[in-house]
């Protein structure tokens, strides 16, 4: 779970009253390093980590100044380790000799899926290392046993963890202090080629093919990317022809996850790869960059994944990932289980400084592309205000409300792009100011009648943004309004209602949608037979429809007891 900022400026402040004798000057220090990190968007991601913080706050201590990013954080951080750490009584340790062992050992260790190793099984790892890394000879002058003792003495990079049976007796086993360390050491020897069947003129690929995808390598891949800077890109490449291999398979067969999956989603490992990459600001060329976003921006599907969205967003490459699905949404062929409309509102919205809050800059920026005619301006603004909407905030819902006209007017442009964005605002705007009780006048006519019209006239009305934006305007009086419908429509909306499938749909928005047209048109199902059908529905929408329908001028004959 990521650090408020308030538990950041707490534990910043923890730390430097315990390491400090001066209370003033530590308070004051304490103060600037929590403004460095909050203001840094790098920072933040790392400081939003509990351990990732603590590192950031012994790294500082030790080396006098925080570093920019996770890799840079590690690598000043086995810095201090080996050259700051338990300083009495134990010699240095110079990282151009501890560093290539180290880093061996992790690598191996990743290998074999371990995280610990006896003292006799790291010893032979290590005098491997030395033959095959020749230039270490020229630094080290102890043994394989005396400089694991060093390491542990000195830096506890690595640290004896307790004691297994082994050939008979008890022998101590050892690992790397944190996990953290022993991934970001088997980064540093797949990029430096410290590791057993090293060739000369190997990419950064060929040690790390076997295992781009694998679960217990996804810290170590972006990490091995950032690292290896242009040397990178045959690994790049590897993850993004994986990724467009899975999605020709899914637009083939259209192998989607569910709708219910959404909130469990999980990327495919390689997308999930990728996307770190992306957050870990790794040297992507044009051509990769290029292939990266659109994979990325087709499988995010509404940004519900693990991932940390966020950063991206606020990263070096957020503004190109939301322009490219922009450009996917804006030609409207994409498939439906990609949610292409939810990732770009979902971007967006996470790639301003307070996603939950729309203040006046914010409103005042929105105002101009709101009241824009060119398509791709006025679809990025109401997007936008979708994805701060879903946010679910009384605040944000109070804040649209001057913008709320322009947003109706959007619904009836002739632009798909536009009418779908406008239409989920639209919805979003009713549905939560009803949930949180704050007031909104119902939208024009023009629009009501506009919505009903164009709603059932689709082909597919059981994921209507239509519908949805209709059902989420509940609570005006029947006779304001009278939709005008033909007589095919009527029957559509009779047909549709009492579609025995839609009991087992209790959040249906065309089955609610069709419930309140019918309402206000008086003439699709008598009053008694429309509370019949709403009643039979399960879902508290649908009760809720029912219990509005009877408290709204209905007469006593009218009721169903």
């Amino acid at each position: 779970m990521s650090l408020s900022e308030h538990a950041i400026s707490t534990l910043i402040s923890y730390w430097h009253e315990l390491m400090g004798n001066a209370p003033q000057a530590m308070r004051e220090e304490a103060r600037t390093v929590t403004e460095t990190l909050l203001q840094s968007p790098a920072l933040r991601r790392l400081a939003e980590n509990p351990l990732l913080l603590t590192m950031l706050l012994v790294v500082k201590h030790g080396a006098g100044r925080l570093p920019p990013d996770r890799v840079s954080l590690y690598d000043r951080a086995v810095e201090v380790l080996l050259d700051t750490w338990n300083i009495k009584g134990h010699e240095p340790l110079n990282p151009r000799e501890a560093v290539p062992q180290l880093a061996y050992v992790a690598f191996e260790l990743m290998k074999s899926g371990r995280q610990t190793a006896t003292e006799r099984e790291l010893l032979p790892i290590i005098e491997e290392c030395r033959q095959n890394v020749p230039m270490i000879r020229r630094y080290t002058t102890d043994a394989p046993h005396e400089f694991l003792k060093r390491v542990e003495l000195r830096s506890s990079l690595m640290v004896e963890a307790g004691h297994v049976a082994e050939g008979g007796k008890t022998v101590p086993f050892y690992q790397f202090r944190h996990l953290t360390f022993q991934e970001y050491l088997a980064a540093v020897a797949a990029v430096q080629g410290h590791h057993s069947g090293y060739k000369q003129g190997e990419t950064l690929l060929d040690p790390l093919k076997d295992v781009v995808v694998a679960d217990e390598w996804k810290e170590i891949i972006p990490m091995a990317a950032v690292l290896g800077r242009k040397q990178a890109q045959p690994l790049i490449a590897e993850l993004v022809s994986r990724g467009e291999e899975i999605q020709q398979k899914f637009v083939a067969t259209g192998s989607f996850p569910e709708k219910s999956e959404w909130l469990i989603h999980k990327l495919p490992a390689c997308i999930s790869r990728l996307v770190q990459c992306l957050i870990e600001e790794a040297e992507f060329s044009q051509e990769s960059l290029g292939a990266t976003l659109p994979l990325v921006s087709f499988f995010a599907r509404g940004c519900h994944s693990p991932e940390n969205w966020g950063a991206l967003s606020r990263g070096p490459y957020g503004d190109e990932l939301v322009h490219q699905a922009l450009v996917m949404y804006i030609e409207m062929d994409w498939p439906r289980e990609t949610w292409l409309r939810n990732t770009v509102a979902a971007l967006s919205a996470l790639s301003r400084a307070n996603p939950d809050r729309l203040y006046d800059e914010d409103l005042a920026a929105l105002r101009a592309p709101i009241a824009s005619m060119d398509e791709k301006d006025l679809s990025l603004a109401l997007l936008t205000i979708c994805g701060v909407l879903v946010r679910r905030s009384e605040e944000i819902v109070e804040s649209l409300l001057p913008l709320l006209p322009k947003i109706e007017k959007s619904a009836i442009l002739p632009s798909a792009p536009v009418i779908e964005a406008a239409n989920w605002a639209l919805g979003l705007v009713y549905h939560i100011a009803e949930e949180k009780g704050v007031k909104v006048s119902p939208p024009s006519h023009l629009v009501l009648d506009h919505l009903t019209s164009a709603w059932v006239r689709e082909k597919d009305q059981s994921e209507s943004i239509r519908a949805f934006a209709l059902a989420s305007v509940l609570a005006f009086p029947r006779g304001s309004w009278k939709p005008q419908l033909a007589g095919s429509e009527r029957s559509k909306l009779r047909s549709y209602l009492t579609r025995e499938k839609l009991q087992d749909s209790p959040d249906n928005y065309s089955l609610l949608a069709a419930g309140l047209v019918g309402f206000h048109a008086g003439d699709v199902f008598s009053n008694q037979e429309l509370l019949i059908l709403l009643r039979s529905r399960s879902g508290e929408r649908a009760h809720r429809i029912s219990s509005l329908i009877e408290s709204i001028d209905l007469s006593d004959e009218d009721r169903v007891s």
